[in-house]
């Protein structure tokens, strides 16, 4: 309901870096063929240098044509956001190890051995995945680690032509999992309710088992609910916390006012608007995206 994959994010990211309405992408945007020119692409042959680090879901082949480096590149959807699989650049778009379109279900920290974990337990049913991947940052929020990585690239850069930097957070994706500061912020007895509110849709939209609905009981119970939100809610400011990171390198290399910003997301998460969960809907809250773009900011 809403799109041609439960993750959605995947068509969404292959629409914003081709431009290319829904229809017109190969199998939902898990694969980018060569003929589908993306964006990295066509600033590269402008004369920028295309730059990217944290989530892909589009294939390596695609990531590798983007982009002229990279950084902690992650191909896949949700992970435990203390522990995530990811790689380093590899210019050949190999990225050995993985398979066809990277539907690889893994924790393979190569070449020394293979490793396969339980995880995201939180989901119905907890199922063992397998993830490839070079190396992880055990016990560093990928928030950090996406924001950490674009921080050294801004700072050091030095190749005289302007950038294109390529950042993914993996947040506020489930599970949701910050630093304690930021669920300190938002204590669930003090989170309200909205209006739209239902204990269970109303009705079968087709999709009432699909993704994040299972991450919490049915019919919705409104603690739990409240819960879940303040959850949310703490990785939305600890992911803004990292966004300030990436302005301020911007402001102590002093391209701040140089640099086009653009933030978008795909969706939003209904967290129990109309008995719903997740963002596999056509109602507005999860219709409607963030966009903002910033340029020529006066940093007087």
């Amino acid at each position: 309901m809403g799109g041609t994959d439960t993750a959605v994010c995947m068509p969404s990211r292959a629409m914003l870096m081709t431009g290319r309405t829904l229809f017109h992408l190969e199998d939902s945007g898990e694969h980018i063929p060569e003929d589908h020119i993306m964006l990295g692409e066509t600033l590269g042959k402008a004369g920028y240098h295309s730059w990217g680090t944290g989530k892909w879901h589009n294939g390596t082949e695609s990531y590798t044509r983007s982009f002229q480096d990279g950084a902690d590149i992650y191909f896949g959807g949700g992970y435990d956001h203390w522990m995530v699989p990811v790689h380093s650049y590899d210019p050949s778009g190999t990225y050995p190890g993985r398979i066809s379109k990277d539907m690889v279900p893994v924790h393979q920290y190569e070449p020394v051995e293979t490793y396969k974990a339980r995880v995201q337990s939180y989901r119905v049913p907890a199922l063992v995945e397998e993830k490839i991947a070079d190396h992880v940052h055990t016990g560093e929020h990928s928030s950090n680690l996406v924001a950490s990585q674009a921080e050294d690239f801004i700072l050091n850069y030095d190749k005289g032509n302007p950038f294109f930097c390529y950042i993914a957070f993996v947040a506020p994706h489930d599970p949701r999992t910050t630093p304690q500061q930021f669920y300190d912020m938002y204590p669930p007895e003090d989170i309200g309710i909205e209006e739209n509110f239902m204990s269970e849709h109303p009705f079968d939209n087709g999709e009432l088992d699909a993704r994040d609905e299972p991450l919490v009981t049915i019919p919705r119970e409104e603690f739990e609910l409240k819960c879940h939100i303040a959850e949310y809610y703490a990785m939305v400011s600890h992911l803004d916390s990292q966004v300030g990171v990436i302005l301020e390198a911007l402001k102590a290399s002093d391209q701040i006012d140089k640099t086009i910003i653009v933030f978008a997301g795909d969706n939003g998460l209904a967290l129990g608007r109309h008995g719903l969960f997740g963002k596999q809907n056509l109602y507005d809250h999860s219709v409607y995206i963030p966009m903002i773009f910033l340029w020529a900011w006066n940093t007087q």
